[in-house]
């Protein structure tokens, strides 16, 4: 995480979700860390200035963002991140699922925030909605949904306020938009390290048809059994689905 540019003190990394939603990030953090993945594994340091200029154009300043890239994991890993980020996009956000948009949600363990970070080729666009403390005069809070935290005014009065309805109402207005007035940019190019393989949902073993494609990265990860060899716990043994007949065939008995 320090590599993505995290510099937030993490009390309990194995104990609460610090890839989206813990207090202790800043958003800018966050974002920078997603945009890694987008920027074939290199880390831009988030600014908020890009230049300065004078009243006749004249660049003062200017912060120049190739200064920052440090290449902190492989292109092959940062395709196959956005690839698993596409997920929430079709999940949550209709038609932006076909475009070359990933993305992910993000609650904070005490519901009391909710965040929504993802980006295009070339665009990383995060948002976030806070609830207000109505006090205690509010007592329809929902709060107890999380563990150790009583019901207090923070969700009062509309409930629980998710990352993905962040995405919904904030999120995608503003990256449909922004590309109202630009180009969509084409699909990310899967790298030589990545490869594609069909699996099956029994076990995830190789089959030549009737399964799913899913990326890997070359070499790791890749199934090297066939579907039905490496049963779950509890799974009844698997038999491969019956061929369909061919067009035309005829399943009656010659006379």
């Amino acid at each position: 995480m320090h590599q993505l540019g995290v510099t937030a003190t993490i009390e309990n990394p194995d104990g609460v979700a610090t890839t989206l939603g813990h207090d202790a990030m800043s958003m800018a953090e966050h974002l920078a860390a997603y945009s890694a993945f987008d920027n074939g594994g290199y880390r831009i340091s988030p600014h908020p200035v890009l230049k300065v200029v004078d009243a006749d154009g004249t660049v003062l300043e200017s912060f120049d963002p190739n200064a920052s890239r440090v290449q902190v994991i492989s292109s092959d890993l940062g395709y196959v991140m956005t690839d698993l980020l596409r997920g929430p996009v079709k999940l949550y956000l209709g038609d932006l699922g076909r475009r070359p948009v990933a993305g992910k949600s993000g609650t904070t363990e005490a519901y009391t925030g909710s965040i929504f970070i993802g980006y295009t080729p070339g665009l990383a666009v995060a948002a976030s909605l806070m609830h207000i403390d109505a006090g205690p005069q509010c007592k329809s809070g929902y709060a107890y949904l999380a563990t150790n935290f009583p019901p207090s005014g923070w969700q009062c009065p509309t409930g629980v306020l998710f990352g993905e309805n962040v995405g919904i109402s904030v999120w995608k207005p503003f990256l449909e938009a922004y590309y109202s007035n630009h180009p969509w940019p084409a699909m990310w190019t899967q790298p030589g390290g990545v490869v594609t393989r069909m699996v099956c949902d029994y076990d995830g073993g190789s089959v030549s048809t009737g399964g799913y494609t899913e990326i890997f990265l070359k070499g790791i990860g890749e199934p090297n059994y066939r579907c039905g060899a490496n049963p779950p716990p509890g799974a009844a043994p698997y038999h491969p689905p019956s061929p369909s007949p061919s067009p035309g065939a005829s399943t009656s008995p010659k006379p």
